[in-house]
């Protein structure tokens, strides 16, 4: 005997804000699926942020052992900047896994799919899906059923147009969830996953208009759009409703995020904080000179995109392509970037994201200067020291609840990739590093724009299903424990290569007695 499973992954779910809405009622499906089975805080990756976490959960590898640690990673031979995709992905995803065990899938919208691997069912790619692309969908067929499918939200949160955007940001969400449930009840499967991203777009928009303790919240804002975000989710209980009606009793239901959020207030800017210790250190050419005067008195990307917002060409951006692609190139020409980096004279540097410093390493990166062992272990521990002290000059707090050498965050990940950061960094609550451009301001620590939530460590799991216990309360739950629970309840020996491992605690003893965990 063996379960369908259904997964609906809700980007950036956090119960902070999630429990408070159960207990007045709000979100009277999600409370039920609670209610009827276990749940508890899914504790997140580091660094958090959507492709890694999102792979440590369809995969059950820690990104050491996967490979995909952001948005971006260095091509291979040179410091030019690439945006990441599925092929970048070194490790089965879970519904290959099942397809080689004869199951059927179906996969919507899941971030960091594309290109769509084949499958033993079908799949359309999520979150790095190129805006023009035409082969989002395995079978290159199923894109003829999809028109109208819109998984990209083309709009930018701006003040005074918040309308525009949540508009977008609803019909984005309104086309997955419609295209979910028509492909559940139209195909066979055994195994299907969706997810919302707009959660997390949602949270990063408007947390400041719900919040009365963020620098940007005010009153007015508060009355017109402080329960947007509730709003979001409320559709979406809705929607979960219609895919619970869909299965059977047979199905067990997992309801993950890939990360928390919470407020954010101030941007770390890394780059800029590497060049103030004499670790990152830019060319003397004219040119360089030139870009690093202007940089100095404020030409800064991050100025010039608040320039654009104003301007009501914020939308470029989207346009161009999140997380780098040709927008990130347009930013490099006139702005400083890695090819104004003297590399030769630059011991570390951080590629734009969530978090991550590389050491310039010798014989791994092109020019690198620091050599293995006694010199890399030494600007290690320089680097995590003065990062451990420092602390914002606005407030005097200091700024970064953890930074970690890779291996004492990953221990037992049987091999590094190659591009695997030196150093992984957690900022404390209201804190996030820039996740945008390589050098994006000439402040160390500044105020935010454009958003006013982040990514915090505890998402959120919930499970349902005959096998399930009910009213269960999971304490040590980790994204890499979500693939082998699935594996687990269909009856699939979990590849050994696995992290994570599977939720005893969540499974009734008695099925767990007859049916012992196994391995492949």
């Amino acid at each position: 005997m063996y379960s369908k499973v259904l997964v609906i992954g809700l980007d950036g779910a956090t119960f902070d804000l999630l429990s408070p809405w159960i207990k007045r009622g709000k979100l009277p499906t999600i409370a039920k699926i609670i209610q009827n089975g276990v749940h508890g805080n899914l504790k997140s990756i580091i660094p958090i942020s959507t492709g890694p976490a999102w792979s440590s959960i369809i995969t059950g590898k820690y990104p050491t052992n996967h490979g995909i640690f952001g948005f971006m990673t260095r091509r291979e031979g040179s410091y030019e900047l690439t945006p990441v995709n599925s092929t970048f992905r070194r490790s089965k995803d879970l519904w290959e896994i099942i397809s080689e065990n004869g199951r059927k899938v179906g996969v919507v919208n899941v971030p960091f799919t594309y290109p769509p691997r084949k499958v033993n069912g079908f799949m359309i790619s999520g979150l790095m899906t190129p805006r023009r692309s035409r082969d989002f969908t395995y079978p290159p067929s199923l894109r003829e059923e999809l028109k109208g499918y819109k998984m990209h939200v083309n709009e930018v949160w701006r003040e005074g147009d918040e309308e525009i955007y949540i508009n977008d940001l609803t019909e984005t969400m309104e086309s997955v969830a419609k295209t979910s449930i028509r492909l559940m009840r139209s195909r066979d499967w055994d195994f299907f996953m969706t997810v919302f991203w707009t959660t997390d777009q949602v949270q990063h928009a408007f947390w400041s208009y719900m919040d009365k303790n963020h620098p940007a919240y005010t009153l007015e804002k508060n009355r017109k759009y402080g329960g947007i975000i509730l709003k979001h989710y409320e559709r979406i209980d809705e929607h979960i409703a219609e895919m619970v009606n869909i299965i059977d009793e047979n199905t067990t239901i997992f309801i993950v995020s890939d990360h928390g959020a919470g407020p954010l207030h101030r941007w770390i800017h890394l780059n800029s904080l590497l060049r103030s210790l004499g670790l990152l250190k830019f060319k003397n050419t004219p040119l360089t000179r030139i870009k690093v005067n202007l940089f100095d008195h404020g030409w800064t990307p991050l100025n010039f995109y608040k320039l654009l917002v104003k301007i009501h060409l914020g939308k470029i951006r989207e346009t161009f392509g999140r997380g780098g692609g040709r927008f990130h190139w347009l930013m490099g020409g006139p702005f400083l970037s890695f090819s104004d980096i003297d590399w030769r004279s630059t011991k570390a540097y951080s590629i734009p994201g969530f978090g991550q410093i590389f050491l310039n390493v010798r014989d791994r990166e092109p020019e690198g200067i620091v050599s293995q062992g006694g010199e890399y272990e030494e600007i290690r521990e320089e680097i995590i020291s003065k990062f451990n002290k420092l602390r914002d000059p606005l407030t005097g707090e200091k700024v970064f609840e953890k930074v970690s050498k890779i291996e004492q965050l990953y221990p037992s990940s049987q091999h590094r990739v190659n591009h695997s950061p030196d150093i992984l960094l957690l900022p404390k609550r209201t804190y996030a590093t820039f996740p945008d451009y390589e050098i994006g301001s000439n402040s160390i620590i500044g105020p935010v724009f454009g958003t006013s939530g982040t990514h915090s460590i505890n998402g959120i799991i919930i499970m349902k299903g005959q096998a399930v216990k009910k009213g269960k309360t999971l304490d040590n739950a980790d994204l890499v424990d979500v693939a082998p629970t699935v594996l687990y309840l269909m009856g699939i020996p979990i590849p050994e290569d696995i992290d994570g491992r599977v939720l005893t605690e969540a499974i009734d003893p008695s099925y767990l007695e007859n049916n012992p965990v196994k391995y492949s």
